[in-house]
């Protein structure tokens, strides 16, 4: 007797958002935990700026691959964020110019 698999499919899920990377530490102790599950870029911007109260607006631009962070008064991204990396940062504390963060 023998068997085969002609066809399968094995789903593989993982969220990009996880609790490795979910946290945002901005205006040097003030926190967001970002909700652990899987987003878009459209989403992600949404989740920021819905739950972050100190934005003014959150946007994605596809055609520029980047966010813009936009506050009425200057702020800093600080470097203890996990989610530095997803949101296009490098591993250092970042503040705004002209309180708009562009990347």
């Amino acid at each position: 007797m023998e068997i085969s698999v002609v066809s399968a499919s094995i789903p593989m899920s993982y969220n990009i958002i996880n609790s490795t990377n979910n946290l945002l530490v901005y205006n040097t102790n003030q926190t967001f935990t970002i909700p652990i599950g899987n987003y878009n870029a459209l989403q992600l911007a949404d989740a920021l700026k819905d739950n972050i109260n100190i934005l003014s607006n959150v946007t994605y631009s596809s055609r520029f691959n980047k966010f813009t962070f936009t506050r009425t008064q200057t702020f800093t991204i600080e470097s203890e964020s996990t989610c530095l990396k997803l949101l296009g940062f490098t591993k250092a504390q970042h503040s705004s110019s002209n309180d708009v963060f562009n990347f």
